[in-house]
């Protein structure tokens, strides 16, 4: 019967995963973030997508999103203390993953990125965005490449 105990443990043990959350890269020149707030405490359920943690460098600031379901198991720092870019802030148990559920989770991951897709910018747009933002800083160079502009996309 003892061994039946100590079995079972061991199967449940071998169906858990351990994630570590690690600091991501944000930009050039970033390499140290201020752990602002948890979102997400010790024993917490956690889903995909959910904001474990949010962070700042100077005037940036990021959450650190949950790429699988689970629960948070350990906050290695406290809310305040600086992080570098690929330390490990905390822990995420989570249950190992059966080919089906890998593939849900893709697909779910596909579906959200076809929606972002359909959300791009038209090109015609971002040139007009970035034009009219350089022309805030050059007036005549806005005038420069609107003359090009024009003389590119014309559609006359």
């Amino acid at each position: 019967m003892n061994n039946t105990l100590q079995e079972e443990q061991q199967q449940q043990q071998e169906q858990i995963e351990i994630l570590p959350i690690t600091v991501p890269r944000v930009g050039e020149g970033i390499s140290t973030l201020q752990i602002t707030k948890w979102h997400k405490q010790i024993g917490d359920l956690v889903d995909y997508g959910d904001a474990l943690v949010e962070m700042k460098a100077s005037q940036l600031s990021i959450d650190i999103y949950a790429e699988r379901r689970g629960i948070m198991k350990e906050h290695l720092m406290r809310e305040g203390e600086y992080a570098h870019v690929g330390d490990v802030v905390s822990y995420l148990q989570v249950e190992r993953m059966n080919s089906e559920e890998v593939k849900k989770d893709i697909e779910g991951i596909m579906t959200k990125t076809d929606m972002t897709a359909k959300k791009k910018i038209d090109s015609r747009d971002l040139i007009i965005a970035i034009i009219v933002l350089i022309g805030f800083f050059f007036d005549d160079f806005l005038k420069l490449v609107m003359n090009c502009f024009d003389y590119l996309f014309n559609e006359n």
